[in-house]
């Protein structure tokens, strides 16, 4: 899989090389690191299907700030392709604002405060306010997957299209309590 990946710069129509912006399949150690001028090239994909996380930290802090992800099927790559995505742009994270609510609590205003919201296999993470409302900062602009856990809850899931530096209003999502199972012999 190949890429040129560039960046904008502030306030200008401009787009320059993203020397040194990485690409990642997304829970594997496969990456590779664009060059001067930008192009990537990833091999050794033995997959079909996964993600792609393009990440360009552009301050030189450590973090980030412009990152995007891209999945193996929808760029048609994978295992025996060579697949040329061409320029792409890697821009501003966004941001993901809503609210995650216990089922046997929903009405109530208060009490779900402590479950977990986080982008599975992606270092992005928060918890919920006691009202159940989060802030999810860093998010990469594409298709992600949404999750929250809290213990004796079932987990569950939510596919976002995220754009480029925006903030983007997830609403309300609500979690149903563990059912038990009897367990045999008790």
């Amino acid at each position: 899989m190949r890429a040129t990946l560039v960046t904008a710069i502030p306030n200008r129509q401009e787009r320059v090389p993203a020397k040194g912006a990485t690409v990642t399949l997304v829970g594997t150690t496969l990456r590779a690191v664009a060059d001067d001028d930008g192009n990537v090239l990833l091999s050794g994909l033995t997959v079909r299907a996964g993600r792609l996380l393009f990440s360009f930290d552009a301050d030189g802090d450590g973090v980030a700030e412009q990152t995007k992800v891209v999945t193996l099927e929808s760029a048609r790559a994978g295992f025996g392709k060579d697949v040329n995505l061409g320029l792409l742009l890697l821009d501003r994270n966004a941001t993901l604002v809503g609210v995650v609510k216990r089922g046997d609590r929903a009405q109530l205003t208060a009490g779900h405060g402590g479950i977990t919201v986080f982008l599975p296999e992606l270092p992005q993470l928060a918890y919920t306010g006691d009202d159940g409302s989060f802030t999810l900062g860093g998010v990469p602009e594409g298709n992600v997957v949404l999750s929250a856990f809290a213990q004796g809850y079932d987990g569950a899931a939510t596919t976002l299209q995220v754009g480029a530096g925006r903030e983007e209003r997830v609403g309300q999502l609500t979690w149903c309590p563990t059912r038990e199972v009897p367990q045999s012999g008790s």
